[in-house]
Order: C-alpha cells, then structure tokens, then sequence
C-alpha cells in the first residue's frame, strides 16, 4: 500500500513539475497587423484586358505596391501603401483564418476604410491554379462586384479572372 500511495505521488509531482514548466516557458504571442503573411509576398501580375495592360500587386514584409504596367513598360496608377502612412494608403492587415472548410487564410488589406475601388486593395489570399498540367502558385484577390482576379507570379497575357454574383462569400480563400 505504501508502494502504491509513493507512486501516485511521485506521479502527480512529475505532472505539477511538468504543468509548472509549460506554464512558466509559454510566451503570450500577438499578431501584428502590419506584417504580411509570406505566403502572399513577392511581385504578382494579372493581365487587365480593360485597360490593356498588367495590374501588378507588390508585396513586401511591411508595405505593398499596386501599379498597372503596359507591354511597352510604362506605369500608371503607382500606389503605396505602409503602416506609416495616414488615410487611404495606410496599411492594416485583418486575417481571416480559414473561414470555410477547405479555404485558405483570408487577408483583408485596408479594411476600415470607406474608400472608392480604385484605392482599395481587397481581400487577397494564396491558391494553387491548374494550367496544361501544370500546377501554379497564385494570389487571387477580391474587390467587389463578385469579381475575382488572379495574380501569377510571371506575366501571363491572358485574363483568368472570374465572376460569382450569388454567394460570392462561399468563394473567398478558395
């Protein structure tokens, strides 16, 4: 018996020791809202068959860079926008962490802010695209509209935007 009572306790001094460890080495962590996530960093390019040209997204541990470029090489449109900036190109970041089953994290860039489309950046997430067999890493992004638009990684001359109007919500990380 006294075997018995010497081994629960000495079981529950290792469990006390081993919770007390934990407890003590455990670290409180906050997102920061001005960091990008690394699965959408880098330059991405879209073509934009309005307008003729690419509309690029730069994405940079603290800012991002939109701009449209034409086949000759010429910019337009050049934002940037970074935590330091005051107003419509003041970088904040929400995240939206998986949202549906079987969607991806959700990055909502500049929410808060009532602003025209044109100065907004949207909701962005990384994906994967099939094209002739080959699987792409992509950025697909989401103004409003139900529109969605498709950034690779090079320039591809070609539109791979699409539409949703109903349900548009189901659609977004996916």
């Amino acid at each position: 018996m006294k075997k018995l009572w010497k081994l629960m306790i000495l079981t529950g001094l290792m469990l006390a020791i081993g919770l007390a460890i934990n407890t003590v080495t455990a670290q409180k962590v906050s997102a920061n809202s001005y960091t990008t996530a690394k699965s959408i960093r880098g330059n991405w390019y879209s073509w934009n068959t309005y307008v003729n040209a690419y509309s690029v997204i730069k994405v940079k541990k603290h800012s991002v860079v939109t701009y449209n470029q034409s086949t000759r090489g010429s910019i337009s449109y050049y934002r940037v926008y970074t935590p330091h900036m005051t107003g419509s190109r003041k970088l904040s970041i929400s995240i939206y962490k998986h949202a549906k089953k079987g969607s991806n994290n959700v990055y909502d860039l500049n929410r808060g802010y009532r602003l025209p489309a044109y100065k907004r950046i949207g909701f962005v997430w990384s994906s994967h695209k099939a094209l002739y067999g080959h699987k792409y890493h992509v950025l697909k992004n989401y103004l409003l509209g139900g529109v969605f638009f498709v950034y690779f990684h090079h320039k591809i001359k070609h539109d791979y935007g699409y539409t949703h109007m109903k349900h548009w919500e189901y659609f977004l990380g996916r």
